[in-house]
């Protein structure tokens, strides 16, 4: 009887080993699944500016990412941040430092990523409420985070977004906030779309 014990105890331990281990495949499929939010956002079309198109506008169908890379090199303690953008456009939903390779010189520079959703504004509901298409001046400044904001900065970017609706038949001075006459776009001003004049803020 007492063999007979251990032999049921080794069957039941067995199959408890077998059932954990199917558990922890279906836990690190799960963690590697492609359709991930991140995924999703690899995917979308993408526009990208650089050091390079300093000054000038770039053009994004609407729904696009916009990528802005600049050169940057972190062990100097400078960083890229953004100083001035509107309300409609926002400040960029990623913001990363890409580091040089290992292999390379000591102190090599590397470079500073941001990205933009052209996506339109949407309510909690997830309705859209407010239309990014127009014109956004981005001002992007390289400083030391420890310096007044006073000190003038080591290097400023300017670029213009030009957001191009989807449907070229769309006039992008309809949204929210009516028809917004020339020179003004819609704007999220506390928590309210508004028509605002381009460069302004609420």
């Amino acid at each position: 009887m007492r063999l007979l014990s251990s032999s049921a105890f080794v069957i039941a331990f067995a199959a408890l080993a077998v059932s954990l281990s199917t558990v922890g495949c279906a836990a690190d499929d799960s963690a590697s699944d492609p359709t991930s939010d991140e995924s999703d956002v690899k995917a979308k079309p993408e526009v990208t500016a650089t050091d390079a198109d300093a000054g000038k506008t770039i053009k994004v169908t609407e729904g696009s990412l916009f990528t802005l890379k600049l050169g940057a090199n972190a062990t100097t303690g400078y960083e890229w941040k953004v100083t001035k953008t509107d309300r409609t456009f926002a400040y960029p939903s990623v913001s990363d430092y890409l580091a040089p390779p290992a292999h390379g010189p000591v102190g090599a520079g590397g470079t500073q990523v941001f990205k933009w959703s052209t996506d339109a504004v949407s309510d909690a509901h997830g309705t859209p409420v407010m239309t990014k298409v127009g014109k956004h001046e981005v001002v992007v400044e390289y400083r030391r985070s420890w310096e007044p904001a006073t000190k003038p900065a080591a290097k400023t970017f300017k670029i213009t977004v030009e957001v191009v609706a989807k449907d070229a038949n769309t006039d992008p001075t309809e949204s929210a906030c009516g028809k917004c006459s020339a020179g003004s776009s819609c704007q999220m001003c506390w928590g309210a779309p508004a028509c605002v004049p381009n460069g302004a803020l609420c």
